[in-house]
């Protein structure tokens, strides 16, 4: 499957935005330091929560930043894209 890209390094994407584009997935995956978190944002997480993972320092959403399918995806970790794209 093709990973539709945001481009979270060129275009600034703040909170509101952030958050929706992450509640359309039926997954949200977020690379944070060595560890990969895996929400279902329907029911795991608050808008808070959410927002914690997915948005940096600047207050904008973290790249890279891409969707696959039904997991949006957010930072780089290994295995993690190992898994998704086999």
């Amino acid at each position: 499957m093709q990973p539709e890209f945001v481009l979270a390094n060129k275009v600034r994407i703040y909170r509101d935005e952030a958050l929706a584009l992450a509640r359309e997935a039926q997954q949200v995956w977020v690379a944070k330091r060595a560890r990969l978190i895996k929400f279902d944002p329907a029911a795991d997480a608050t808008d808070d929560e959410l927002a914690s993972a997915i948005l940096g320092r600047s207050g904008t959403l973290r790249a890279p930043a891409f969707r696959v399918g039904d997991i949006f995806v957010v930072g780089y970790h290994a295995e993690g894209y190992t898994e998704l794209f086999g």
